[in-house]
């Protein structure tokens, strides 16, 4: 695909999203947007050497490219948005405050304190880059560095092929995807930073909330939940992704949820949000987070068979109807 070519399929007159296709070398990268409120406490901790590379590094440039490529794969989620700046606002000060302040005046200070350099990039960019965090830290939770690096070089290489498919078939979608899609790839170097970072990130979580984290691994412990088995690794990660997502959003805003398969579970252990839980086996388990950032009703049931799915669903609705 030429950029001449791209360039005329987005000046076409139907595509009135694009008021600079004349000038497809305009960086996109370049431009930041202020963080949403949650994210702000976030902000004022980060160290100032983190937060410059955050707004104005190779680390924004990542996440605004990211958060381009992937615009349109998510299902809107303004609820989990919110809930998880309280909560990577929560943790932060947490961690800052359980830390040493023994390097706060050497020459060492701008590298010390939270690493969550990638999260407030993401903030910046954009709320498709803070969905591609949280696939971040997803990857991280479960695959070592150099497997997570390879995951995201396929996953951005499939995209852009993805997004100039649609180019040469003339759909419309916004300049900065395109954008995105003409440029070349991300360098492997930036996408093993974004990594380190989401994974810096998970790790200081766990230690912050290291009780719910406990107590969550023990009970995904005892359950044995399958995952859907998709064709290509693209095709399982962006399933994967979107249905955590939708189940969070749905938790957090006070829905039930019945989990027949891991991709909720994969985002319920990375991204520190704790919504109540039924237990179903052997012996059935009424489980109590207590976390104020999922709403009342918000329980997810976890180990169903399907001898039981109707009890499972009878219980949903019985606690529904006491919240009435």
């Amino acid at each position: 695909m030429s950029v001449g070519r791209l360039q005329a399929s987005l000046a076409a007159p139907t595509n009135e999203v694009v008021v600079a296709a004349s000038n497809i070398n305009f960086d996109f990268t370049l431009v930041k947007y202020e963080a949403p409120k949650e994210y702000q406490p976030l902000g004022q901790i980060l160290s100032e050497r983190r937060k410059h590379e955050a707004e104005h590094g190779s680390s924004h440039v990542t996440a605004r490219r990211l958060g381009a490529l992937f615009e349109g794969v998510c299902p809107s989620t303004p609820n989990l948005v919110k809930a998880y700046g309280e909560r990577v606002s929560e943790i932060s000060k947490s961690a800052t405050d359980k830390a040493s302040n023994q390097y706060s005046r050497s020459i060492f200070a701008a590298y010390t304190g939270v690493d969550a350099t990638s999260i407030w990039a993401a903030a910046t960019s954009s709320k498709a880059a803070l969905h591609v965090h949280l696939l971040a830290c997803m990857l991280a939770r479960f695959w070592e560095p150099p497997e997570a690096i390879s995951i995201w070089v396929e996953l951005a290489k499939e995209r852009r092929n993805e997004n100039a498919t649609k180019v040469e078939s003339g759909d419309c979608f916004p300049f900065s995807l395109a954008a995105a899609a003409v440029q070349g790839d991300i360098p492997r170097a930036q996408l093993a930073e974004w990594d380190s970072s989401a994974r810096a990130w998970v790790l200081t979580a766990d230690d912050v909330k290291i009780r719910q984290q406990t107590q969550l691994q023990l009970v995904l412990k005892s359950i044995s939940i399958p995952m859907t088995q998709v064709t290509s690794m693209y095709s399982s990660v962006i399933y994967v992704w979107t249905s955590a997502l939708k189940a969070m959003e749905n938790l957090i805003s006070g829905m039930p949820q019945a989990i027949e398969e891991g991709a909720t579970i994969l985002g319920l252990s990375s991204w520190h949000l704790y919504p109540d839980m039924a237990v179903f086996g052997a012996r059935n388990v009424s489980i109590r987070m207590g976390d104020s950032l999922i709403a009342e009703g918000g329980v997810l049931s976890l180990g169903f068979s399907p001898f039981i799915r109707i009890y499972g669903i009878y219980l949903m609705w019985k606690h529904m109807c006491n919240l009435v």
